[in-house]
C-alpha cells in the first residue's frame, strides 16, 4: 500500500476475505485500506476485529494494536490511543508503540512519563524516535 494502487489492494483483500473471512491479516489490511480512504469508523471496526481473531498474539498483535493506536490518535481520541498503545506493549516491546505512547503522554502534559517510556528504547530506536518526534 505504499505507493501502490489502493483500489487494486482493496479488490484483492476483499477477494481474500470472501474466502477466508477470519484471516486476521486480511481483516487488518482492510482496516488500513479504509483508513487510507478516509473511512475512519470502518477502519477502527476492522482493526479492532483483527485484534479479536484467534491466533493473533505477540508481535503481530502489537503491530495491529499500534496501527489502531495511530488511527485513534489521528482521530483525536487520545485516551483510547494511549490504552491501545499500552495493549500493544503488553504483547511485544514494539518501538513504534513506545513512540506512540510517548506522543499521547506528551499530548496530555505527562512529559516525565513520556521520557520514561522513551528511555526504554534501545539506543538505535531512541535516535530514530527523536528524529520522528522532531518531525511531528
Amino acid at each position: 500500500m505504499t505507493g501502490g494502487d489502493l483500489d487494486r489492494a482493496a479488490e484483492l483483500t476483499d477477494a481474500l476475505l470472501a474466502k477466508h473471512p477470519n484471516w486476521a491479516g486480511a481483516v487488518h489490511l482492510s482496516g488500513l485500506i479504509a483508513r487510507r480512504r478516509g473511512n475512519l469508523s470502518l477502519a477502527e471496526d476492522l482493526m479492532r476485529r483483527s485484534l479479536d481473531l484467534p491466533g493473533v498474539a505477540g508481535r503481530e498483535r502489537a503491530e495491529y494494536a499500534n496501527n489502531l493506536g495511530n488511527l485513534l490518535q489521528f482521530a483525536g481520541f487520545t485516551p483510547a490511543a494511549e490504552a491501545t498503545y499500552r495493549l500493544a506493549l503488553e504483547n511485544f516491546a514494539l518501538p513504534e508503540a513506545m513512540l506512540g505512547l510517548a506522543r499521547t503522554l506528551l499530548d496530555t502534559d505527562r512529559a516525565d512519563e513520556a521520557r520514561a517510556t522513551l528511555d526504554r528504547l534501545s539506543e538505535k530506536d531512541r535516535a530514530r524516535a527523536t528524529s520522528l518526534l522532531m518531525r511531528s
